[in-house]
């Protein structure tokens, strides 16, 4: 047989494969739609009565409506995650997705028993995409979480992960994403930190029925109901991990404190309360961070461990209420203020990052990461602290801040 003809015997050939895998995938696509699935868009963990319990919230669509879906929370327990997650196979009659999945709530309940082994499963199976948000529950089980979360409204996962996505860079929230969790985890330092949020309820709010899904016989789409709605209180500390279990908590300074040290939150806003220049106070001063640079060196120095955060901050000042009048100076004047002001920043940052890792040698983890600084610049040197010699290798490290504030 000529070349040209075996060719062009190759190419209908391929051609017949690819319109049948076009077809079966067409065939799967239409009998896995939407319409057949319940969405799951976020997700709570707890551990109850030695089972694991994972609450969902999801989005199931309305058949025979355009576009509409009712929200509704359901729970599966089991042995294992995965059990619990089993139990999900059937809601509603359709299959639950969880690729959709934004956020993880995890309770307190779970991370005192691990939850490293399950993330990396739930990552490796692909049931969970990398960049989904983890958050620790505060003051309440991740079901407590879920279930105010669903008063937000249809959509209420997604306003909580756009609302803490939207705060990625910034000084005053931590952000954490399911595979920098695993990495940090898995890394060096073996050690993390998840953001603690806390919800709370207020006041009820008049909503449109149509807006909570399709009416009720007899109910009007215009027809206005009270439904509690839930606020996020906080979410300005941080629950610290070693091995995926928690051993402490970060207060409102030493997560700042935290944050000051990662090069990718330099975003937010930074107050001095109780302002004072020339004997004189003037109240708080604000001022916006634009931008932030931060340096981290490590080394050995009479034979311990020494880290250096050499970090540079430009920020704009904001002038209210009683420090108004500071305008009025003149331009020798503004400009010691302005010197002031900068050391005031500079000073509360260094107090911040040498709480964070005081808080760090005292709960005996690593969250900050040295050790994997040292790893990866001083491997050598790193060698003389064993993995069983990490508290040494914690209480021996030197740490020093060097923070420069610019101001305008």
């Amino acid at each position: 047989m000529k070349k040209h003809n075996r060719l062009r015997i190759y190419k209908v050939i391929a051609l017949a494969v690819a319109l049948v895998l076009i077809y079966s995938l067409s065939a799967f696509s239409l009998s896995t739609s939407i319409d057949e699935r319940a969405v799951v868009t976020m997700m709570g963990i707890d551990y109850k009565d030695d089972e694991v319990c994972v609450t969902a919230h999801l989005l199931v669509s309305v058949l025979g409506g355009e576009n509409a879906f009712v929200q509704d929370t359901a729970e599966g327990r089991g042995a294992t995650l995965f059990e619990a997650l089993n139990r999900f196979s059937v809601l509603h009659g359709r299959k639950a997705e969880f690729s959709h999945c934004g956020l993880v709530v995890v309770g307190e309940s779970m991370l005192e028993r691990g939850i490293r082994n399950e993330m990396q499963a739930l990552l490796s199976a692909g049931t969970l995409s990398p960049g989904t948000l983890l958050i620790a529950s505060k003051g309440e089980s991740a079901q407590e979480f879920v279930v105010a979360a669903n008063d937000l409204g249809l959509e209420a996962n997604e306003d909580i992960a756009r609302f803490i996505n939207r705060f990625e860079r910034s000084l005053s929230m931590p952000h954490m994403t399911l595979v920098d969790f695993l990495r940090n985890e898995m890394g060096e330092s073996g050690a993390s930190f998840l953001p603690a949020v806390k919800l709370e309820y207020r006041d009820e709010a008049l909503i449109p029925q149509g807006q909570m899904g399709p009416p009720m016989p007899g109910e009007g789409e215009d027809e206005e109901i009270p439904v509690p709605v839930a606020d996020i209180a906080s979410i300005d500390t941080a629950i610290v991990t070693k091995g995926g279990v928690k051993t402490g908590e970060l207060n409102k300074d030493e997560t700042m404190g935290l944050n000051f040290t990662k090069p990718q939150s330099n975003k937010g806003i930074v107050t001095i309360d109780g302002f004072t220049h020339n004997e004189k106070e003037y109240g708080a001063v604000f001022a916006q961070v634009k931008r932030k640079r931060v340096r981290v060196s490590s080394s050995f120095k009479d034979g311990k461990p020494h880290i250096l955060y050499d970090i540079v901050m430009y920020v704009d000042v904001s002038t209210k209420h009683e420090f108004l009048h500071l305008t009025d100076f003149g331009q020798g004047e503004k400009s010691a203020i302005y010197r002031t002001i900068e050391n005031a920043f500079s000073e509360k940052a260094v107090l911040q990052v040498t709480a964070a890792a005081k808080a760090a040698k005292d709960l005996e983890t690593d969250f900050m990461g040295w050790q994997y600084r040292f790893a990866r610049r001083n491997s050598r040197k790193k060698a003389i602290y064993t993995a069983e010699e990490e508290n040494v290798f914690l209480n021996d490290i030197v740490i020093e801040t060097r923070v420069r504030v610019r101001a305008r």
